[in-house]
């Protein structure tokens, strides 16, 4: 298989990546290096909460990304099933 093209656009891009250690996470944060991004940031959980409102903003305010993709989701949540509103506000 050929390797893919690098993009110049995404080499000087700052991008985050919320989810970036899970399963589709790690497959689009290799993905995106393997097309020239240099800048890529992966929050985690256990340092930044996005479920709370300031641990959000001081994430965007330090690394003022270009562009953000949120992958991050709860998926071993089986109190979810009981209680739905919980799991999409830590998900959303």
């Amino acid at each position: 298989m050929a390797a893919e093209p690098i993009h110049p656009s995404l080499a000087n891009k700052r991008i985050v990546v919320t989810g970036g250690g899970g399963f589709l996470g790690r497959a689009v944060v290799r993905k995106l290096r393997e097309r020239g991004a240099r800048e890529i940031t992966v929050p985690r959980r256990a340092i930044c909460d996005l479920a709370r409102e300031k641990a959000a903003e001081r994430l965007l305010d330090d690394c003022r990304p270009h562009l953000l993709l949120h992958l991050a989701a709860t998926v071993d949540n089986p109190p979810g099933l009981k209680m739905p509103r919980g799991a999409s506000t830590t998900t959303f």
